[in-house]
């Protein structure tokens, strides 16, 4: 649309949504928790810290406990399909809950087209989205989860359906096969023999 190169408006949408992901983080748990400064807060810590560094090898990684390791994992590993899925996840979020609380239409598409837009920027989004959903219906009432939980997959098929041509289910099959030559031969023939002797 705007004429830009592809590297160009790559850079720009994964900035834009590098930036955004504490925002709409602080709306889903304002939305949902009606907790202005604990949401706040909680946008605050993930602008300036990632839990993943109390594992040492992380840490190590960062370069120290403050040092940020979203724009690391972005800049140095180029992960701008994860990084755009986790900024989406929590507007996913947040749209499935006010679609189960208001029960209204045009919630339940803005959830539909977010979970699409999710899982279509990185597959392996749905893992997150459903993670995410099934901690949403259990922080409601007993009594609507049933109701919500048919709720939520009448949203989330018709989602994966839209999607679909461009995230068949052989996808899946595609990833496990090809993730294992990623940086090096890790498939199980490879790695048998160093079990062994490790054992």
């Amino acid at each position: 649309l705007t004429g830009w190169p592809p590297a160009r408006a790559s850079n720009f949408v994964t900035a834009f949504f590098y930036a955004a992901g504490p925002a709409f983080l602080f709306l889903f748990a304002w939305r949902v928790s009606r907790f202005l400064e604990t949401s706040f807060f909680a946008a605050l810590v993930y602008s300036l810290f990632s839990p993943s560094v109390i594992f040492s090898a992380f840490r190590s990684d960062a370069g120290g406990v403050w040092n940020r390791w979203r724009l690391r994992v972005l800049v140095f590993y180029g992960e701008g399909p994860h990084t755009v899925m986790l900024s989406v996840l929590p507007l996913a979020l947040l749209f499935t809950y006010l679609a189960i609380v208001k029960r209204k239409y045009l919630w339940g598409f803005a959830a539909g087209v977010t979970m699409a837009f999710l899982v279509l920027v990185n597959a392996l989004g749905a893992v997150d989205l459903a993670i995410g959903c099934a901690c949403l219906l259990l922080a409601l009432q007993i009594k609507k989860i049933p109701s919500s939980a048919i709720l939520v997959a009448a949203i989330a098929i018709p989602s994966y359906l839209w999607a679909s041509p461009f995230l068949p289910p052989s996808l899946i099959r595609t990833i496990s096969a090809r993730t294992q030559f990623v940086g090096g031969d890790f498939s199980p023939a490879t790695l048998r023999p160093t079990q062994q002797t490790i054992l």
